[in-house]
């Protein structure tokens, strides 16, 4: 694959089961169970008025291969803006051939053009693959700054209701 073949786009509707496709990669990659998108159901959150997400495709002949999710984050505390990085998948049939970093210098191009000063992301801790991957492309790790905290649905619960 040369660079001339490879196109990065922002996602459109007809993409949609493409991206879920490689979504169901990525959670079987990560050992998690593909969700059960639809065209229908991911629609909203990606193209509608209320949307959650902005989403890049990386084509390859006009065939969706790799897919970036983000969503933007404002920082109070320091004013900053900030591109969170939610998924990145690439097809298995072109792993290794510049799509990832075709990805993420989309993505980086993005945030810039929304004014942000960076993009974070996590990476699942068993995922030897993506940290090699992440390190090519001169991301660093900081464990120093923050630490990843989470509330599940039993926690969302029990907080919205403890506290109502």
């Amino acid at each position: 694959m040369t660079v001339s073949e490879l196109r990065i786009r922002r996602a459109r509707r007809t993409d949609l089961p493409a991206i879920i496709a490689l979504g169901a990669h990525l959670a079987r990659h990560v050992d998690d169970e593909p969700p059960d998108w639809t065209p229908a159901t991911l629609a909203p959150l990606a193209f509608g008025p209320n949307r959650w997400c902005d989403m890049l495709v990386a084509t390859l002949d006009r065939q969706v291969v790799g897919v970036a999710v983000q969503t933007r984050a404002l920082q109070l505390h320091d004013g900053r803006r900030k591109l969170y990085l939610a998924d990145l998948s690439v097809g298995p049939d072109t792993k290794g051939r510049g799509v990832g970093q075709a990805l993420m210098a989309g993505v980086a191009r993005h945030a810039l053009d929304l004014g942000c000063e960076a993009v974070f992301w996590e990476v699942w801790v068993k995922n030897a693959e993506a940290y090699r991957f992440y390190d090519r492309v001169g991301a660093s790790r900081d464990d120093t700054v923050a630490t990843l905290m989470s509330l599940d649905k039993a926690g969302l619960e029990r907080l919205a209701t403890e506290s109502a």
